[in-house]
């Protein structure tokens, strides 16, 4: 299996992830010069391709 220079390697993104230890996450961003935002629960990784 081969990457591209912008991959993620399938083992680091695992090893992330398993830093993640609180189940809270809090996601942001910025719509129009206002912050918004929201905090979840949990979350799962999903891949975007092969």
């Amino acid at each position: 299996m081969s990457f591209s220079s912008t991959a993620i390697e399938p083992l680091r993104f695992r090893e992330a992830l398993g830093h993640y230890a609180s189940g809270i996450t809090v996601i942001t961003s910025d719509v129009e010069g206002e912050p918004v935002g929201f905090t979840c629960q949990s979350f799962h990784s999903v891949p975007l391709g092969q």
